[in-house]
């Protein structure tokens, strides 16, 4: 996985501010979990599981299929290639 990441940063495929940013993220949510599953029973963290679940099912389900991601920031790609 790190090889793969250090040669997209190569080719200028990471944005690399925002992967420090969800990397701190992630940490932080590491530490915030492992504490909060100590403090709270395991049937509440399933049911908070759960319930993210469904909020993000509900998000995917109701957004407009239309909807594309912004790409204009992102480095040109390679044209496609033509089968013989």
């Amino acid at each position: 996985m790190l090889t793969a990441l250090w040669r997209r940063g190569s080719y200028g495929h990471v944005d690399w501010q925002l992967a420090l940013l969800i990397a701190v993220g992630a940490v932080a949510g590491a530490f915030l979990g492992s504490w909060l599953s100590t403090q709270v029973g395991g049937i509440w963290i399933r049911r908070l599981f759960a319930g993210v679940l469904v909020v993000l099912a509900a998000l995917l389900a109701f957004k407009d299929p239309g909807t594309k991601a912004d790409t204009s920031d992102q480095a040109p790609q390679p044209p496609a290639r033509s089968a013989p």
